[in-house]
C-alpha cells in the first residue's frame, strides 16, 4: 500500500505515517501524565502543610529565667564588656578553613539522580502495601459526598449534563441538516483555498453539535451547584467524554474509515489502514483522558501522593500496551519487506518501552528529548503528505507543484511543530530562550544560539518556499495562456514574464540565503558589521577584476528588459544561431537546428536577429523561358497558393496565400519572376517546400517550362565548312610570319 506523493516528491508508506500519528498522540499522553506528577506533588505538600497547621498548638510554658542568666545578660549589656569583647575578636587572627575536596559536577549529578531514584523506588514500594487501604479511604470520601446529596439528586447531577447536551446537539444537527452546505462541490472548484475551506466546513459540521453538547452540559454544572467533590469528579468525566467524542469526530473526518467516503479522506491511506488507525487512536485517547480524570478524582478524594503515582504508572502501562499492539498489528504493505517491517516494529517497541522507563524514573529531560526525536519526523511527514493529498485531490496530475496556500499550510505547520519541539526541549533542560544573563554557561548560550538559528532557518525557508510557489504558479499560468493564443500584446507580455520570472526566482533565493546566513551568524554572537564592510570591499575588487562578468550580467538584464528574445525563439547573433533553450544571469543557451548547443555570454551577443516574432516573408525567385505566358503563370501560382491556404495542416501557418509579385528581371536564359510567401515564424520552411513542389507539378501539367542555362553554337551545317573555316583562320595567322 502506498500513498500519494508528497511535496518532497517521494512516496511515503502509510504505515509510517499513522505510526507517527500514534507516536504524536503518545507524545501528548506522556507529557500530560508526566506533567500531572509535579502538580500532584505540590498538592500533596499543601495537604501536609494544612494538616500540620490544623494540629492543635501546644501551650507555651512561661517560666522565669534563673538568676545566673539574668546576671549574664546584664553583664553583656555593659558598654565596657562590649568594648573588651570587640577588641579581643579584632586581635584574634582569622583561622583559615581548608575546603573539603569537591566532587566533580558529573559525579554530583549522577549521585543526586541515584539518590532520587532510590527514594522514589522506596516510596512506590511502600505505596504497594498501603494502596488498597488508600483507595478504600478515597472511595469512602466519594461515597460519603454522594450520600449527603441523596440518590435522586445524585442521579440528576449525573444525568442532567448528558441529557441537556444531547438535546442541544440534536437541535444543532437539525439546523445543520436543514442548511447543509455542499462541501464536495466547493472542493471540486479547483482552488486551493476552496479545498481547505471544504475541509474546515466538514470538520465544523462534525463538531458543531459537539460544541453545543459541551456548552449545555457545563451550563448544568453551573446551575445545579453540586458539592465540590462530586462537581470536580463528574465534570472531569464529562470533559473526558467530550474529548473522546471530539477525537472520534476528528479521526472520522481525517481518515474516513467508511469505504463509501474514501474520496473525502484527508490523510492518504487505504480503507483497511483508515479503519485500523481510527480505532487505535480513539482507544488510546480514551484511555489517556479517563486515566487523567481518574487520577484527578483520587487526588480530590485525598488519596496519598504515592498511591496516585502507582495508579499513574499502571495506567501508563495500559498506554504502552495499546501503542505496542498498534505497532505490531498495523496493516502492512504487500510489496514491503518482512524483515524491514519487523525491524521497524522492534525499534518502535524499544522506543516506547524506553519512554515508559524514563517516565517512571522521573528523567524528564531524556524523556522529553527522546519523545520529540521519535515523534517529530513522523508528524512532519504526515502533515506534508496530508497537505499534498488535499491540494492535489481534484487534479489528475499528482506531480504538479503545490500552490501558495498549500505550501503556506504545510511549511507553517512544520515550522510550528519544530518551534514547539524546541521550546519543550529547552524547558525540559531548564534553558530560558528569552532570558539572557551573564551567569549563563557556555553550553546554555550555544544551545540558545542553535535554537535561534533553527528559528531563523525556518523563517527563511518559509519565505523562500512561499515565493518559489508563487513564482512557479505564475509561470504555470503563463504556459497555459501563451501557447496557441493570438500573438497580441498580452501574449507577448506573458512570454516576457515567463522569461524574467526564473531569473527573479534565482535572485530572490540568493537574497534570502545571504540574509539568513548573516542573521544566523549574528545569532551566534558574531559581529556581522565587519563582514558586511569586507563584502563591500571584496565586491569592489571583484567588480574591477571581473568586468567581463559584470558586463555579461548587465547586458543580459537589458536584453531581457528590451524583450530582445524569449525562451523558445530562434535567434541569430554573429556566427551563433539557434533556439533559445534557457539562460542564466550571464549567458544564454542556443540549440542549433542540427543539434549542438551554444552557451553564449550576453556580452558577446551584440546585435540580435530574432526570427520568431510576428511573421516571416519568404521571396522565392523562379526563372521561366521567354516564351512563357506570364498572365497564365500568375493565375496558376495564385491557384496553388489558394490550395495551400486551404490545407488543414499547412493553412494555420500561412498568414497570406502565396502569390506572384511580377517580373523581377530578364536573365541571360529566361525571365525571373518572384513569389511572395508570408507565414508564421517557423512555418515558412514546410510552406516553401510544399509550394515549390506544387508549382513544379502545376507548370508541368500546363506546359510552362523552367529556363535552364544553354550554350548555342552558330555556323555551317556540315563539318567540312567548319574545317575550312578553321584552315582559313590558321592561314591568316601564319601570313604575317611568312612575310617577315
Amino acid at each position: 500500500m502506498r500513498i500519494e506523493k508528497s511535496d518532497g516528491g517521494g512516496e511515503v508508506p502509510a504505515r509510517f505515517h499513522l505510526t507517527g500519528l500514534v507516536l504524536a498522540v503518545f507524545t501528548v499522553a506522556m507529557l500530560a501524565f508526566f506533567g500531572l506528577r509535579p502538580a500532584l506533588a505540590a498538592d500533596a505538600a499543601i495537604q501536609l502543610a494544612d494538616s500540620a497547621s490544623a494540629a492543635p498548638a501546644q501551650p507555651a510554658t512561661a517560666t522565669e529565667p534563673p538568676q545566673e542568666v539574668t546576671e549574664l545578660m546584664r553583664l553583656l549589656a555593659d558598654p565596657k564588656v562590649k568594648a573588651w569583647i570587640e577588641q579581643t575578636v579584632a586581635a584574634t587572627p582569622a583561622t583559615v578553613v581548608q575546603p573539603a575536596a569537591q566532587e566533580s559536577p558529573v559525579g554530583d549529578l549522577v549521585s543526586e539522580r541515584l539518590r532520587r531514584l532510590r527514594l522514589h523506588y522506596l516510596a512506590i514500594s511502600s505505596a504497594v502495601d498501603t494502596w488498597p487501604r488508600d483507595i478504600a479511604a478515597g472511595l469512602l470520601v466519594i461515597s460519603s459526598a454522594a450520600a449527603r446529596v441523596g440518590p435522586l439528586m445524585l442521579f440528576l447531577i449525573v444525568v442532567t449534563p448528558f441529557a441537556a447536551g444531547a438535546i442541544a446537539e440534536a437541535v444543532a444537527r437539525l439546523v445543520l441538516t436543514r442548511y447543509r452546505i455542499d462541501t464536495d462541490s466547493i472542493a471540486r472548484s479547483g482552488s486551493d483555498l476552496d479545498r481547505w475551506l471544504s475541509v474546515a466546513l466538514r470538520l465544523m459540521r462534525r463538531i458543531g453539535g459537539l460544541i453545543l453538547f459541551t456548552l449545555a452540559g457545563m451550563l448544568t454544572f453551573v446551575l445545579t451547584d453540586p458539592p465540590h467533590v462530586l462537581e470536580s469528579i463528574l465534570s472531569g468525566y464529562f470533559g473526558a467524554v467530550v474529548v473522546v467524542r471530539f477525537t472520534l469526530a476528528l479521526t472520522e473526518m481525517l481518515l474516513s474509515p467508511d469505504p463509501a467516503q474514501g474520496a473525502a479522506r484527508v490523510v492518504p491511506v487505504d480503507d483497511a489502514s483508515a479503519l485500523f488507525w481510527q480505532r487505535r487512536i480513539v482507544v488510546f485517547v480514551g484511555w489517556l483522558v479517563f486515566g487523567i480524570v481518574t487520577l484527578g478524582a483520587l487526588h480530590t478524594a485525598g488519596v496519598p501522593f504515592a498511591s496516585q503515582q502507582l495508579d499513574a504508572y499502571v495506567l501508563g502501562l495500559g498506554l504502552l500496551a495499546i501503542a505496542i499492539e498498534a505497532i505490531w498489528r498495523r496493516p502492512s504493505r504487500p510489496e514491503g519487506s518482512r524483515i524491514a517491517r519487523r525491524l521497524a516494529s522492534l525499534l518502535l517497541t524499544v522506543a516506547a518501552i524506553a519512554l515508559w522507563v524514563l517516565w517512571v524514573g522521573e528523567a524528564l529531560q531524556l524523556f522529553t528529548t527522546l519523545l520529540i526525536v521519535v515523534a517529530l519526523p513522523f508528524a512532519i511527514r504526515i502533515v506534508g503528505a496530508t497537505v499534498a493529498n488535499v491540494a492535489r485531490k481534484s487534479s489528475p496530475d499528482q506531480t504538479i507543484p503545490l500552490g501558495v496556500t498549500a505550501v503556506f499550510i504545510a511549511r507553517g505547520i512544520r515550522s510550528v511543530l519544530i518551534i514547539a519541539a524546541i521550546v519543550l526541549v529547552a524547558r525540559a533542560w531548564g534553558i530560558d530562550l528569552g532570558d539572557l544573563s551573564d551567569s549563563d554557561s557556555v553550553l546554555t548560550r550555544v544551545v540558545r544560539s542553535l535554537m535561534s538559528a533553527v528559528v531563523i532557518y525556518l523563517g527563511a525557508d518559509l519565505i523562500w518556499q512561499l515565493s518559489k510557489a508563487a513564482i512557479d504558479a505564475r509561470i504555470g499560468d503563463i504556459r497555459e495562456v501563451a501557447p496557441g493564443g493570438d500573438r497580441d500584446e498580452f501574449a507577448r507580455r506573458q512570454a516576457r514574464l515567463r522569461t524574467l520570472l526564473p531569473i527573479l526566482r534565482n535572485v530572490l533565493f540568493i537574497v534570502v540565503l545571504v540574509v539568513a546566513v548573516l542573521m544566523e551568524l549574528s545569532a551566534f554572537g558574531i559581529d556581522i558589521a565587519p563582514l558586511v564592510a569586507g563584502a563591500g570591499v571584496v565586491g569592489v575588487a571583484v567588480g574591477f577584476g571581473a568586468q567581463t562578468l559584470v558586463k555579461d550580467i548587465i547586458s543580459g538584464m537589458f536584453f531581457l528588459l528590451d524583450d530582445a528574445f524569449r525562451v523558445g525563439e530562434y535567434i541569430q547573433s554573429g556566427s551563433y544561431k539557434g533556439t533559445v533553450e534557457s539562460f542564466s544571469l550571464r549567458s544564454v543557451k542556443l540549440r542549433h537546428h542540427r543539434g549542438p548547443v551554444y552557451t553564449v555570454p550576453f556580452g558577446e551577443l551584440g546585435a540580435v536577429q530574432n526570427m520568431s516574432r510576428d511573421w516571416v516573408i519568404e521571396k522565392l525567385p523562379i526563372v521561366v523561358t521567354y516564351d512563357t505566358d506570364l498572365e497564365k503563370a500568375r493565375k496558376l501560382i495564385k491557384r496553388v497558393g489558394t490550395d495551400l491556404a486551404a490545407d488543414p495542416e499547412l493553412g494555420p501557418d500561412l498568414i497570406e496565400p502565396p502569390k506572384m509579385q511580377g517580373v523581377q528581371q530578364f536573365g541571360d536564359y529566361g525571365i525571373q519572376i518572384r513569389i511572395k510567401l508570408v507565414a508564421r515564424p517557423g512555418g515558412q520552411f514546410i510552406a516553401r517546400r510544399k509550394l515549390l513542389a506544387a508549382i513544379k507539378k502545376t507548370f508541368d501539367d500546363n506546359g510552362i517550362s523552367f529556363a535552364v542555362p544553354r550554350v548555342q553554337v552558330a555556323g555551317g551545317d556540315t563539318a567540312d565548312a567548319a574545317v575550312a573555316q578553321t584552315a582559313l583562320a590558321v592561314q591568316q595567322a601564319n601570313a604575317p610570319a611568312a612575310g617577315a
